[in-house]
């Protein structure tokens, strides 16, 4: 692998089941993210909240995409292996959202959420 690779995927992977992934592949790492208070006088500092982490991407819709097994995930582990070497994994993820279906595209637009994750 080239040490200029700096973005691209590799394969998308929800309990094993490898997804044809297209555009959109996107992850949050979770844990607090902070918010600036601002006041009539001053900047008052900031607060604190957490943060799920969140992976994202659309996918081709083949025949043999399951789409009501990818709608039903609710203790899911999804990984993005992605052409610069790194991996991302959600673990007992969720599946949020609709399910929205482009059938022009044949694409859906696909969102987990969980607690942890790890970036490596």
């Amino acid at each position: 692998m080239s040490k200029n690779i700096v973005g691209g995927v590799g394969a998308v992977t929800v309990n094993g089941r490898r997804l044809l992934a297209r555009a959109g592949v996107k992850y949050r790492i979770g844990g607090d993210a902070r918010e600036t208070v601002e006041g009539v006088d001053t900047i008052h500092g900031f607060k604190v909240a957490q943060k799920s982490w969140m992976a994202s991407f659309d996918a081709s819709t083949l025949k043999e995409t399951d789409l009501v097994w990818l709608k039903e995930q609710s203790d899911a582990t999804v990984l993005l292996e992605l052409r610069n070497g790194r991996s991302v994994q959600l673990s007992e993820a969720w599946q949020v959202g609709d399910l929205e279906v482009d059938a022009v595209e044949g694409q859906v637009s696909v969102t987990f959420e969980s607690r942890d994750g790890s970036v490596e």
